[in-house]
C-alpha cells in the first residue's frame, strides 16, 4: 500500500465521514492541506474571519444535523476559533475544528504563531486532540467525529503540527471507535419508563418542556404524537423552537425571562413537567427556589451529568430523547387512560392566561416603525417557511416571539453563550446547507457589526441571504436593563456613529434597502425577497421599544413585567406582591411607546403580573438528617412545616473531599482534570497520580475543600470528560489514605540525633541520608500521622520538605493487616487500583510514583 502525506490522509478521512464543505481561512501551517483540498470534491468556503468560520460551520450543523468542519491556521487563526467553539459546545452543536500548529520540535519554544490551543480550548470544547504522529492521524479524526456527534453533541478541536501534515504514513481508516471512558447511554431503563408513563397518565396539569435535545435527536415526530395523544401542552426553549410546531394548539411558545405569559404560568402551576432534552438554563427557570414548586419533574437527557445538575428531579431518564419518547409511547399503549376532563380544564386555564396577557404591541400607521411589526411582516411575506438566523439582543427575542417555527432546524440562534455576531456567518452555513431555502438573518445594528466583513463571503459565494437589520441606534438589550433598573442612564449603549447600512452593503456588492414606516417595511421586504441575490434591509425602528414580557433577574417565572410602567423610579421586583398588585412605579413611558403601557392582571396600569405562590415541595436532605429536608434549588434546611430549620444548611458547610479519579493513561488528562477544578475557583489541597494494575489506566487522587453540593457539581463535570472512567468521592466511604514525605531535619549534635532516631522508631520513618549537620527522613502514613510527625520534627528545625500528596482507596470488606499481605477492594471501587501505601519513589511495580508523565 502506497503512503500518503498527512494532508492527503486528512482529506481522505473527511471523505470517509461524508464531509461536503469546509469553512475556514488559510495560513502557512495549513497551506499543504489547501493544496490538496483544491483537487478534492470537498467545497471550501473562504470566510473573512476564523470566528465567523466556526459560526458558519455551526449554522451548517444546526441546519443539517451533520458536523460542521473548520480549517484554520496556527496562532491567531486558532485563537480566533475559541468563541465559536464555546458557543457550539454550550448549544450542543457538532463542530470539528482542525487547527494548524508549528512543527513538533518547536512546540513550547514560543515559535512564530505558536500557541497552546489545546490548553486554551479544554474548557471550551467537548474534547480536543494534539496529533503527535502521522500514523495516528486517521484514528484521531475518526474519534473526533464520533465524539462530536454521539451522546450530547459538542465541539471538538484537532491540532495538527506542520510536520505531521507533511509526514507520510499508510492510510487505513478505522471502521468504528471504542473509547473505554466514553459510552453514551441511549436506551432508557424500562422501570423508569414505566414510572414516567404512570405519572403522565395520572397528572392533571402536565407540561412538556422541550429543549434542543428534541431537535438534535430527531424526536420531533415522537414528541408531537405523545403530546396529541395525551393532550399535553408543550413549551419550547430558545434552542427547542421548531421542535414542536409553533402554530399547534398545544404549543405554549417559549418560556423564561422573555417567554410568553401562558408558558411561564403553565410551568409554575403544573403538577408534572416532562423535560425533554432541556438543561434547565437559568434564563428558562428564573429563580430556582421559586421554579415549578408544585411539579413532579421527569427529566429525559442523554447527558447523565445534566440530570440533577441544576435542580433535583424526581424521575431521571438517561437516554436519547427519541428512544425515550418512543419507549414512553409504547408503554402507554394505543389508548392511554388519562383524565381527559382534567386535561381539558387545564388547557382552558392556559387559554385564559393567554387572553389575559397575550403577546401584543401597537403599531400606528403613521407612527414609529415597531420591531415586532417587522418580524411579523417577515413571517407573513415568507409564509412562515424561512430559516431564521439571529444575532443576539432584543431582535433575537422578538424573532423568537413573533416568528413561530413549524419545523425542526428552522430557528438558528446562539443560546447558551449568547454570541453577538453569530447570525450572519450562521446564515452563511445555513444557506450553504440548503441552497434553495429562504434564509433570513435577523440582526441588530450593534451585533451585525461584529462580523460585518462576512458580507464579502456572502457576495463571493453568491448566497441569496436576506439580512434584516433592526436598527434602533443602541445596544438594545443592555439599554433595556438601563431603562428598567438603572434610572435610564444609557452608559456605553447609544450607537451614535453607526454606518449607513445600505451604502455599506452596496460597497460589498450587495443590494441594500431602507425602511422607517410600516408601509415602507412591507414594500422593502417584498422587494428584497424577490431579489435573486443577497440583500440587506435596514429597518429604522423605534429606539424606545422594549422586549416584554420580562422576568427580572433573581425573580420567579410567575413575576413578570408586561410593559414599561408609567411613573416612578427603577423597576425593582415586588417579591412579595400578591397577584395583581402594583410595584414601585417607574419613569414615564419613553416617547413613542403609547401602546406599551404597563398593566395589572386586571388590566390596570403599571403592575407586575404574578401567579399565586404554589406550595413549596421539599426534597430529602443529606444522609443522617431526619426531620429537616432540603428544598429544591435552595440551600436552606426546611423543617416539616416548611420553615427554616437552621441558619446554615448541611449542604453549605465546607468539607474536605477526597476524590479518586480513574482515567485513561493519555497525555493531557491530568491537565483537563485540574483545569476543570481550578476553573471553578477551587484550590487543590493535594494531588497525586499513580499507576494501576492496568497500564492503560492511572489513578488521580485529589484533595479539595468545598461545599458538598458544589463538589457534587464538579464531580458531574469530571464524569463528562472523555478520558475519565470513574469518579468516586471517598469522603463518603470508609477508606484509607497514605502519602510519602521526605524531610531534611537539622541534627548537629548527638543528643538531637538520638531524639530524631527515637521519633523515627515511633513513626516508623526511615533515615535515608545522613550528613554532619542533618538527617533526611522518609515518612509514610495518613494525614494525621504526617501532621503529628512534622509538628515534633519542627522543633529541631526543618530545612526542606517535599510530599507526594495523598493517595487513597476504599477499605476491603474483609480487610487484613497490610503487614500480612492481603489487600482487597470493595465492589464500589475498581479492583485495578493498587494499594495506596507508598514506598520510595520509583521503587516497586506501580508503587510510589507521585506524578505519572502521560496522565
Amino acid at each position: 500500500m502506497s503512503k500518503l502525506s498527512g494532508a492527503q490522509i486528512l482529506i481522505e478521512c473527511w471523505k470517509k465521514e461524508g464531509v461536503e464543505v469546509v469553512f475556514g481561512y488559510p495560513g502557512a501551517a495549513t497551506v499543504e492541506i489547501h493544496h490538496h483540498l483544491e483537487e478534492s470534491p470537498i467545497r471550501f468556503v473562504l470566510c473573512r474571519h476564523e470566528q465567523a468560520a466556526v459560526h458558519a460551520a455551526d449554522g451548517y450543523a444546526r441546519s443539517t444535523g451533520r458536523p460542521g468542519v473548520v480549517l484554520v491556521t496556527s496562532g491567531p487563526g486558532a485563537t480566533n476559533t475559541v468563541t465559536g467553539l464555546a458557543g457550539a459546545n454550550m448549544d450542543s452543536v457538532p463542530v470539528v475544528v482542525f487547527s494548524g500548529q508549528v512543527a513538533r520540535m518547536l512546540i513550547g519554544n514560543d515559535a512564530f504563531q505558536e500557541v497552546d490551543i489545546v490548553g486554551m480550548t479544554r474548557p471550551a470544547t467537548k474534547h480536543n486532540y494534539l496529533v503527535l504522529s502521522t500514523e495516528e492521524l486517521a484514528q484521531t479524526v475518526k474519534e473526533a467525529f464520533y465524539v462530536a456527534v454521539s451522546g450530547r453533541p459538542g465541539s471538538i478541536l484537532v491540532d495538527l503540527p506542520k510536520d505531521v501534515i507533511g509526514g507520510e504514513a499508510e492510510f487505513s481508516y478505522p471502521k468504528k471507535v471504542t473509547l473505554r471512558a466514553y459510552r453514551p447511554h441511549l436506551t432508557p431503563h424500562p422501570r423508569q419508563v414505566r414510572k414516567a408513563a404512570d405519572l403522565l397518565l395520572s397528572a392533571k396539569r402536565p407540561v412538556v418542556l422541550a429543549g434542543g435535545g428534541v431537535t438534535s435527536s430527531g424526536a420531533s415526530e415522537e414528541l408531537l404524537s405523545l403530546a396529541e395523544r395525551l393532550a399535553i401542552p408543550v413549551a419550547t426553549t430558545l434552542m427547542g423552537l421548531g421542535g414542536f410546531p409553533g402554530s399547534h394548539p398545544l404549543c405554549l411558545g417559549m418560556p423564561g425571562m422573555h417567554g410568553l405569559y401562558r408558558a411561564n404560568m403553565a410551568l409554575q402551576n403544573a403538577d408534572l413537567i416532562l423535560a425533554v432534552g432541556a438543561r434547565f438554563d437559568d434564563r428558562v427557570t428564573g429563580a430556582l427556589p421559586g421554579f415549578a414548586r408544585q411539579a413532579t419533574i421527569v427529566h429525559i437527557d442523554v447527558d447523565t451529568t445534566s440530570i440533577h445538575k441544576i435542580l433535583d428531579v424526581d424521575i431521571p431518564l438517561v437516554a436519547d430523547a427519541r428512544q425515550a419518547l418512543a419507549a414512553l409511547s409504547a408503554e402507554l399503549g394505543e389508548a392511554p387512560a388519562h383524565d381527559s376532563d382534567a386535561r381539558a380544564a387545564w388547557l382552558d386555564r392556559i387559554e385564559a392566561w393567554n387572553r389575559q396577557a397575550p403577546l401584543a404591541y401597537v403599531q400606528d400607521a403613521d407612527g414609529p416603525l415597531k420591531p415586532q411589526y417587522v418580524i411579523e411582516a417577515l413571517y407573513r411575506e415568507t409564509s412562515g417557511k424561512a430559516v431564521i438566523c439571529t444575532e443576539v439582543g432584543q431582535h433575537q427575542m422578538w424573532a423568537a416571539q413573533f416568528y413561530p417555527c413549524e419545523r425542526p432546524r428552522q430557528f438558528i440562534s446562539s443560546g447558551g453563550l449568547g454570541v453577538m455576531g453569530f447570525g450572519l456567518p450562521a446564515a452563511i452555513g445555513a444557506q450553504v446547507a440548503s441552497p434553495g431555502a429562504t434564509v433570513v438573518d435577523v440582526a441588530g445594528d450593534g451585533s451585525i457589526l461584529m462580523n460585518i466583513q462576512e458580507l464579502a463571503t456572502v457576495f463571493q459565494e453568491s448566497l441569496p441571504i436576506k439580512v434584516a437589520v433592526i436598527n434602533n441606534g443602541s445596544l438594545g438589550m443592555v439599554r433595556q436593563w438601563q431603562d428598567l433598573f438603572y434610572g435610564r442612564r444609557h452608559a456605553a449603549t447609544v450607537l451614535s456613529s453607526s454606518p449607513d447600512f445600505v451604502l455599506l452593503a452596496e460597497a460589498f456588492g450587495i443590494r441594500g434597502f431602507s425602511a422607517a414606516s410600516p408601509a415602507e417595511a412591507d414594500r422593502v421586504i417584498g422587494e428584497a425577497l424577490a431579489h435573486p441575490g443577497p440583500a440587506l434591509m435596514d429597518f429604522k425602528v423605534s429606539p424606545d421599544e422594549l422586549v416584554f414580557p420580562m422576568v427580572p433577574a433573581g425573580e420567579a417565572l410567575d413575576k413578570m413585567l408586561l410593559a414599561f410602567p408609567e411613573t416612578g423610579a427603577d423597576c425593582g421586583p415586588a417579591s412579595d406582591a400578591p397577584e395583581g398588585s402594583a410595584v414601585p412605579e417607574c419613569p414615564e413611558s419613553p416617547e413613542g411607546s403609547e401602546g406599551s403601557k404597563g398593566r395589572k392582571a386586571d388590566g390596570g396600569p403599571g403592575a407586575w403580573l404574578t401567579g399565586a405562590p404554589p406550595r413549596r415541595r421539599a426534597l430529602p436532605g443529606p444522609p443522617g438528617l431526619s426531620a429537616p429536608r432540603l428544598a429544591r434549588g435552595s440551600g436552606a434546611i426546611m423543617t416539616a412545616n416548611g420553615t427554616n430549620g437552621a441558619a446554615e444548611s448541611y449542604a453549605d458547610r465546607p468539607r474536605r473531599h477526597t476524590l479518586a479519579i480513574l482515567v485513561d493513561n493519555r497525555p493531557g488528562v491530568l491537565a483537563r482534570v485540574t483545569t476543570l477544578i481550578s476553573g471553578r475557583g477551587f484550590n487543590i489541597d493535594s494531588l497525586s497520580v499513580a499507576e494501576t494494575m492496568d497500564p492503560q489506566i492511572s489513578l488521580i487522587t485529589l484533595i479539595i475543600t468545598g461545599i458538598p453540593r458544589i463538589i457534587s457539581q464538579i464531580i458531574k463535570q469530571l464524569r463528562k470528560l472523555i478520558n475519565v472512567i470513574k469518579v468516586t468521592d471517598l469522603s463518603e466511604m470508609d477508606f484509607v489514605e497514605r502519602q510519602l514525605i521526605m524531610v531534611r531535619v537539622k541534627a548537629e549534635d548527638g543528643e538531637t540525633r538520638a531524639e530524631i532516631m527515637r521519633l523515627c522508631r515511633i513513626f516508623r520513618a526511615k533515615i535515608i541520608d545522613v550528613s554532619q549537620r542533618s538527617f533526611t527522613l522518609e515518612i509514610t502514613g495518613g494525614s494525621d500521622k504526617m501532621a503529628a510527625a512534622l509538628a515534633l520534627l519542627g522543633s529541631f528545625g526543618i530545612e526542606e520538605q517535599v510530599s507526594t500528596g495523598l493517595t487513597a482507596m476504599t477499605r476491603s470488606s474483609q480487610q487484613k493487616s497490610p503487614a500480612k499481605g492481603a489487600w482487597k477492594t470493595k465492589p464500589g471501587f475498581p479492583s485495578a487500583s493498587r494499594p495506596a501505601a507508598v514506598s520510595r519513589p520509583g521503587v516497586g511495580a506501580g508503587r510510589g510514583r507521585a506524578i505519572r508523565g502521560k496522565a
